[in-house]
């Protein structure tokens, strides 16, 4: 059975009002990080900096196939990315997928993701909850 390590992560500019209340589900999580249709950074918050070892001034603008997934899967997410923008749909999109991950000193874990796509001025963002899990 997996459990929540605890870890929620939230933009610093949100209303933490309700932060003392642990989500039940990953649906009722606060947003983690943004990419955009290019694959870069543009929002990442305090939490996803602990929780993957990168500070936010070095995320942003980066990609993030090459930050924070396992070397041997990113061909595959920026293929997904690719046909997402081609087709505007994704079949990963808007729920729960359990990942492996990389932290900036190497080691991986597993983390439950729901990746949203939203349309932007200029493309698409793509909206990211995030919490890390225990087997």
């Amino acid at each position: 059975m997996r459990q929540s390590l605890g870890l929620w992560l939230t933009f610093d500019q949100l209303d933490m009002s309700d932060a003392s209340k642990s989500p039940d589900t990953l649906d009722q999580s606060p947003v983690a990080f943004v990419m955009d249709g290019g694959g870069l950074i543009v929002e990442w918050n305090s939490p996803a900096e602990a929780a993957f070892g990168w500070p936010r001034s070095e995320a942003l603008g980066h990609k993030l196939s090459a930050l924070i997934i396992p070397e041997e899967q990113r061909e595959a997410h920026e293929l997904g990315l690719k046909r997402f923008l081609e087709a505007g749909k994704g079949r990963l999109l808007d729920r729960p997928l359990v990942l492996s991950v990389v932290h900036r000193d190497g080691h991986s874990f597993k983390a439950e993701f729901k990746i949203g796509a939203e349309s932007a001025g200029d493309g698409y963002r793509f909206p990211t909850k995030f919490r890390a899990i225990l087997e």
